[in-house]
């Protein structure tokens, strides 16, 4: 009994890391390639406000440890007066 416990636990692991793998693989392949860290970082912000309907704006900013601004970046709805 104890070898068929090892070979059921061994093909477990095989199966899960299978499939660990295809997830790793599928959602590198569905996300596009960026040459640009400012234009990906846009792209994240934008996609993450358009997932969220209950979000109207967002605006994120990233700085370094010495308090020096990296990057920053808005994504939502632009109305002209500025309210809903």
């Amino acid at each position: 009994m104890p070898t068929m416990r090892r070979r059921t636990l061994a093909w477990g692991l095989i199966a899960v890391l299978g499939a660990v793998a295809w997830l790793v693989v599928r959602f590198t392949l569905s996300r596009p390639p960026f040459t640009d860290l400012n234009q990906e970082m846009q792209r994240i912000l934008s996609e993450m406000v358009q997932k969220d309907r209950s979000v109207k704006n967002c605006v994120l900013a990233v700085m370094a440890g010495d308090g020096s601004l990296v990057w920053a970046g808005a994504a939502g709805i632009a109305h002209e007066n500025g309210f809903d």
